[in-house]
């Protein structure tokens, strides 16, 4: 207790708790932003002015005028619907994954929203790639069983044609089934 007490009283813990976590957000590469309930920004670290293109922090800026250049995002961050959302960002499309967060008590409503947003551009073009590559893996693999059904089928009706009475009627079937 008397090592918490110091902590607290005379080496200022709780500040450096606010600056570390202040300091965090500001570094993280992705963008994140606090959103009252009034659908203002409270706050924005670097990254999500960079983004929206905002010099200032854009404290008490609609989420609106903040994200004016992405209408859909800001439309998402209003209701708080978790989703992704693409965006074209200096000539380029950018997919952003978005994780939001209440902030408020458990009993009372809450106070704010804070919203990550995750950039997931290179996730879902690796994801188109492999899609369209299973679409032609599966059109080879299908090319290949009909050639070889082919083939049998060919082989089939060869030995049919050389067979007599009975085998013959055996053949057939086996090259109808």
């Amino acid at each position: 207790t008397l090592g918490i007490g110091w902590a607290v009283l005379r080496a200022d813990f709780l500040d450096l708790v606010s600056v570390s976590r202040s300091r965090a957000i500001r570094s993280m590469a992705d963008p994140v932003v606090a959103i009252d309930t009034e659908g203002r920004i409270l706050d924005a670290n670097p990254a999500a002015r960079k983004l929206s293109d905002v010099d200032a922090n854009g404290e008490n800026t609609p989420v609106t005028s903040f994200f004016r250049s992405f209408p859909d995002l800001a439309e998402q961050l209003q209701t708080g619907n978790k989703d992704t959302v693409t965006v074209s960002h200096r000539g380029r499309k950018r997919d952003f994954s978005l994780t939001i967060s209440e902030v408020g008590g458990r009993k009372e409503p809450p106070l704010a929203r804070v919203v990550v947003l995750r950039e997931v551009t290179q996730l879902k073009q690796r994801e188109r790639e492999l899609e369209l590559l299973s679409q032609v893996q599966s059109r080879v693999l299908r090319h290949n069983i009909r050639n070889e059904l082919d083939v049998i089928k060919a082989q089939n009706e060869q030995l049919a044609a050389e067979l007599d009475g009975r085998q013959a009627q055996l053949a057939e079937t086996t090259i109808s089934s």
